[in-house]
């Protein structure tokens, strides 16, 4: 039984877009890699401001979802004091 070391098609195939973090393009939505400049799709070039919202937009919206939960919580309960006080 012959030994060969040469690698399988398999070895040399490695699938980048399981493993790799993507994001969707701001302007025709297609998931790009996360470290690309521009999208291959509509060719779109990824600006400071893209980037930044790209990084923080996870958390800032959900920062901003809880402030808004919480205001609106007040202004209930303020109203339901004032209903329930008169």
């Amino acid at each position: 039984m012959p030994h060969t070391d040469e690698p399988d098609d398999e070895d040399w195939y490695e699938n980048d877009a399981d493993t790799a973090d993507s994001v969707p393009c701001p302007e025709c939505s297609n998931e790009i890699y996360a470290d690309l400049d521009h999208c291959p799709r509509c060719g779109y070039w990824l600006t400071d401001a893209d980037r930044q919202t790209r990084e923080t937009g996870l958390f800032a919206s959900g920062r901003v979802r809880l402030v808004a939960i919480v205001m609106l919580a007040i202004f209930v309960l303020g109203l339901m004091i004032g209903v329930l006080g008169m």
